[in-house]
């Protein structure tokens, strides 16, 4: 694990290693679009905003300006265009966006070594996807 300090929280822990810069990106498009489809219910778009806070801060940790230039940055995890007022989802929309919550899920286990962080960003991944199955249509 790798420690640092985020300032208004305190000392913070991630895996150490990081991620791709592709993968990053790849991980932001899933979230980004439940995030669009999850914006009118609270609860799920906050389990999910959380995630993507975490995964932007780990961002940060594991690459410098050189390597990640602001402009690039900001557009991994911020920046989903358009959001969706819905207030119901069918059940086949809300299994593609649990498929992608899951797929968020293993990606992260395939690219980070097990650790107290992963587990926890695990668990609210997994608090995120028995939300989301649980919307009512």
């Amino acid at each position: 694990m790798a420690g640092y300090v985020q300032i208004f929280v305190g000392p913070q822990r991630r895996p150490k290693g990081r991620m791709p810069i592709e993968v990053h990106t790849q991980v932001g498009k899933l979230l980004k679009s439940v995030l669009t489809a999850a914006y009118t219910r609270k609860g799920d778009y906050n389990r999910v905003n959380g995630i993507r806070s975490e995964l932007d801060e780990w961002t940060q940790r594991e690459y410098n300006y050189d390597e990640l230039p602001n402009e690039w940055f900001f557009e991994l995890y911020y920046h989903e265009s358009g959001s969706s007022f819905a207030r119901s989802l069918s059940p086949d929309v809300r299994a593609v966006h649990v498929g992608s919550l899951e797929q968020v899920k293993q990606i992260l286990s395939q690219h980070y070594p097990d650790s107290p962080p992963l587990r926890a960003l695990t668990k609210k991944l997994d608090a995120a996807i028995g939300s989301m199955q649980t919307w009512a249509s």
